[in-house]
């Protein structure tokens, strides 16, 4: 279940939903990223906004405190902690980057800490704001939280929120990228294929993502691959500017046909979920007399349609691979009030009572 800021819900029916999830505030946690982003505070505010109240706030610090920001964005940083602080009246707990020494193992640690009885006791529901979180480390934390959920002694709601905005995802510039690694929470390739399956490779395209893809692309060395493209997209012209951006990777190192393209809704999650699942399931039938396929995603664009991935990722236990950047850069424009504009609040519902009806 979910509602978005645009068609064909509108706002009304986001804050309705926020509002339905959460019956009592008081146990109610509601995660999110203390990074930079514009979009860092935007999805608390509007929960208050909706719901009347504050809930409890978890504030998780997306960077290790020796990666340096540029001047600007330190002070971005530094003012959507104070908001944060401001916004959070009723509890505040911060979270500092895990101190790791391997890049897999941030979000593995995360993820731990956060589905841990301690962190969710007396807590009905929890959302979870990924506006602002990496992929390295959104990813395993909602997998965990997709684990616990509904068990005992943990939440019984869990909502995803995303404060959408494209542009600003392709945007943001990110260097220094580390190696190419298997997300926690997710299948393995040893798990789940014979060694003489097809190396099935499914990234998600984004803006400015060439240099990540490469790297993952190196590391899985595929066999086929099947992008998938935004369409319908908020910009009718996105698949096309993607395919051009990337024609390097898919055109002239895969030579990737027209049919093997996979398209899904930008502002739909669960239109990719359902594409890739069904995806997964024929490619095992169609490859299954000569070893099956080993699919692996990897995502590379808005973070409302990466729900979709991770979904399917985690009902069909699919690998999922990230590349972690250290370093980031962003317009200032985009703190701009004009810039907000465009922002459009995404809220899903994954695990919980609409659910429990649909079972009863």
């Amino acid at each position: 279940m979910m509602a978005t800021d645009g068609a064909p819900n509108g706002a009304a029916v986001v804050d309705e939903l926020l509002t339905t999830a959460s019956h009592d505030n008081d146990r109610t946690l509601f995660v999110l990223s203390a990074g930079f982003d514009p979009r860092s505070t935007a999805g608390l505010a509007r929960f208050i906004d909706a719901t009347g109240s504050a809930p409890h706030v978890l504030a998780i610090d997306p960077q290790p405190a020796s990666e340096a920001s540029g001047d600007d964005l330190t002070a971005r940083r530094a003012d959507n902690e104070t908001a944060i602080a401001d916004l959070a009246t009723r509890t505040h707990r911060a979270w500092n980057y895990p101190a790791v020494h391997d890049e897999a193992s941030a979000g593995r640690q995360l993820a731990r800490d956060l589905a841990a009885q301690s962190a969710l006791k007396d807590i009905d529901a929890v959302v979870f704001d990924l506006s602002a979180f990496p992929t390295t480390l959104a990813f395993p934390m909602l997998s965990a939280l997709l684990q616990r959920a509904g068990t005992a002694g943990f939440p019984t709601e869990l909502l995803a929120l995303v404060t959408q905005n494209p542009k600003l995802d392709g945007d943001i510039t990110e260097d220094g990228l580390g190696a190419a690694h298997q997300l926690p929470g997710f299948g393995k390739r040893s798990q789940r294929a014979r060694s003489n399956a097809v190396r099935v490779w499914a990234p998600v395209l984004g803006r400015g993502s060439g240099a990540a893809m490469k790297k993952i692309a190196d590391f899985l060395d595929p066999q086929e691959v099947c992008p998938v493209l935004p369409f319908p997209a908020r910009d009718p012209r996105l698949a096309d500017q993607l395919l051009l951006e990337h024609r390097d990777l898919i055109r002239d190192r895969f030579e990737v046909q027209p049919t093997s393209f996979i398209y899904a809704a930008e502002t739909n999650p669960f239109d990719l979920y359902r594409t890739l699942v069904k995806f997964d399931i024929d490619y095992q039938h169609i490859l299954g007399p000569i070893g099956g396929a080993d699919v692996t995603l990897s995502s590379h664009g808005s973070k409302l349609l990466s729900i979709g991935a991770l979904l399917a990722a985690y009902e069909r236990k699919l690998q999922v691979l990230a590349v972690r950047a250290t370093r980031r850069t962003l317009d200032g424009g985009h703190w701009e009030p004009e810039a907000r504009v465009a922002d459009q609040l995404a809220c899903v519902w994954l695990k919980g009572e609409p659910y429990d009806q649909l079972r009863s």
